[in-house]
């Protein structure tokens, strides 16, 4: 049933693809021209190969997990992606594609391309540890940007690790967890409202937890530029750092890590993490991020090493 509502959705998303791509066209201007920034020139004959590429971009796995409610419902939908990425004619396209990939997307992105190869790969605002080692930074970190006091958040990040452990690692429901820990109760009611975590699922998360990143980032055997907004209170250096350290591992000054200034979650332009958090969606997009990429990009497809 998942695989035949995921080629659906796929048929679906290419119809949709085929008016954005018409939109892109008609609108988009100036030094980041779609045409210029995925293939420098446009003909009928790639209209396949483009639709492939703005689907798979802007939603394939970087959003399925808003449409299906656990990974392998998203892994059927990336089959769907999978089967139209082995069509002949689009094959010399799709190897010189390069995904940009955010928030979750930056965690699904190396599983589609350790499948099916792509020249590069830019993530920003990524995770790439174990996600629950993660989320107990998000726990303690973000705490402390809000101006909570050290030793309030470490209570606090006592109390969240062993709920989150509960939930995540002993699979137990949120109901099951405030039976039978009624200290947990309050901590439980924020942080999963209505049994849900995030607006998500309780078994997408359990799924998350059991991937090993690192390994996906060693097979997907591509160029990769991680980036992290510096006023970017939700994401860490560290795990910027880990995918160009795996990366280089296998292929040496192939993976690369970045700060982007005045860049918080969502590109807005707030200098600091304090300020983003105090303004969260409510800032100027900061255009330093697609220069970043156009020039990215285009270093990647000048050079010279193998990508085979």
């Amino acid at each position: 049933m998942a695989l035949a509502v995921s080629l659906i959705a796929t048929a679906w998303l290419l119809v949709i693809g085929t008016i954005a791509l018409r939109m892109m066209q008609m609108r988009l201007d100036g030094e980041l021209r779609y045409e210029e920034y995925w293939l420098p020139k446009l003909h009928y004959a790639q209209l396949p190969s483009l639709l492939l590429i703005l689907v798979s971009n802007l939603l394939t796995l970087r959003d399925a997990y808003r449409i299906f409610p656990t990974l392998l419902a998203a892994q059927y939908f990336a089959l769907g992606f999978t089967l139209l990425a082995t069509l002949e004619y689009i094959n010399y396209y799709h190897r010189q594609r390069v995904h940009f990939r955010e928030q979750y997307g930056s965690a699904f992105g190396p599983m589609v391309a350790s499948e099916n190869h792509v020249k590069g790969i830019a993530v920003y605002g990524a995770a790439a540890r174990n996600w629950f080692e993660y989320l107990l930074d998000t726990l303690r970190y973000q705490g402390l940007v809000a101006g909570d006091s050290f030793e309030n958040t470490d209570e606090k990040v006592r109390l969240g690790s062993r709920l989150m452990a509960l939930v995540f690692l002993e699979n137990m429901s949120v109901d099951e967890v405030k039976k039978s820990h009624p200290e947990l109760v309050g901590l439980a009611d924020a942080i999963f409202p209505n049994g849900l975590f995030n607006g998500k699922s309780l078994e997408f998360w359990r799924q998350l937890g059991q991937i090993n990143f690192p390994a996906y980032w060693a097979k997907c055997d591509a160029h990769v530029l991680a980036i992290r907004g510096a006023s970017d209170f939700v994401t860490y250096d560290v795990d910027h750092k880990l995918i160009a350290d795996v990366v280089n591992s296998k292929h040496p000054d192939w993976g690369r890590s970045v700060v982007l200034p005045n860049s918080d979650h969502l590109f807005h332009n707030f200098a600091t993490e304090q300020e983003s958090m105090a303004n969260f969606q409510k800032g100027e997009f900061n255009t330093a991020i697609a220069t970043m990429l156009k020039e990215w990009i285009q270093e990647v497809r000048d050079s010279k090493q193998s990508d085979n």
